[in-house]
């Protein structure tokens, strides 16, 4: 495999919680799709939107154990942040990443222990 699955979404969290939206977009496939607590964002265009006017939570990711099998990442952490409302948000979270041959995201897929309403704004 040309590119490094594991060590892009071992990036990913560091970049998002800086707040690198462009970074993250160029991650994902222009067919990509983002299940993000039964949340569907489909396409690239979806997910840019997405992450740059309609993800209003702020977090920071600790805790993170990461795992791969093929060209699928798996990941285990904790999440602390602020919700658009200035409301305290946290939990424990899994990501599921599936790459394409090209390096690309074509699924993410987000489940939180907590519930969705934890990410809802």
């Amino acid at each position: 495999m040309a590119f490094e699955a594991l060590s892009l979404v071992q990036e990913y969290y560091p970049r998002i919680d800086a707040g690198d939206v462009l970074w993250v977009v160029d991650l994902f496939d222009e067919q990509a799709v983002y299940d993000r607590a039964s949340e569907i964002h489909r396409g690239r265009a979806a997910i840019q939107l997405f992450y740059s006017s309609h993800r209003k939570i702020k977090v920071t990711h600790s805790d993170l154990n990461f795992w791969q099998s093929g060209n699928d990442v798996f990941v285990e952490g904790h999440f602390d942040g602020v919700g658009d409302d200035g409301s305290a948000r946290g939990g424990d979270f899994s990501d599921h990443w599936t790459f394409n041959k090209a390096g690309k995201v074509i699924l993410r897929r987000t489940s939180l222990f907590t519930g969705s309403a934890e990410i809802r704004e």
